[in-house]
């Protein structure tokens, strides 16, 4: 794909981030799709819980504000939860509740696969540990090429990319 060649030129240029603990979060665009959907969402639940106590706890407009405000409440913990953290001090990859150490890292391959319900191309680390677990982490993050540049250079000969 053409993105993806742009992207792969762009990881050999950049230098790899040398500081010890790094964080990266969910890039921009996305921040902006999920809370563009999530707020308005805790706001039309709110206004729909508000219509059924006026109109004497009508228990239809109650539930169906609850559940808009369950769905802008998951958007936006979604959007707040996204973070890597890549640790070279200790050696370890942290992501939700996954923590990867780099030791224990048989093979890491970057590439360009299918993730998600709606079949969306993306580019995705896939990490392979010693005790044959995959791991398949959606490269969505600000900062990528820091991030890819930075993981290429700490795992070296484990880390390939898939053209």
């Amino acid at each position: 794909m053409f993105f993806y060649e742009d992207l792969l030129k762009e990881i050999d240029k950049t230098k790899p981030n040398e500081k010890e603990y790094q964080v990266y979060g969910a890039e921009f665009r996305r921040l902006v799709v999920w809370l563009g959907t999530g707020i308005p969402l805790i706001l039309l639940g709110g206004l729909q819980v508000v219509i059924g106590y006026q109109k004497n706890y009508n228990p239809i407009y109650i539930i169906v504000g609850a559940g808009l405000i369950f769905l802008g409440l998951k958007h936006l913990k979604t959007i707040f939860s996204y973070k890597i953290i890549l640790d070279l001090k200790k050696q370890i990859l942290k992501y939700q509740n996954i923590v990867i150490e780099f030791p224990n890292i048989e093979k890491c391959c970057l590439k360009e696969n299918i993730v998600g319900k709606m079949g969306k191309l993306q580019v995705v680390i896939r990490i392979v540990t010693t005790k044959k677990e995959e791991y398949i982490i959606p490269v969505v993050m600000s900062k990528k090429k820091l991030f890819i540049a930075t993981l290429k250079n700490s795992l070296k000969e484990r880390f390939h990319i898939e053209r």
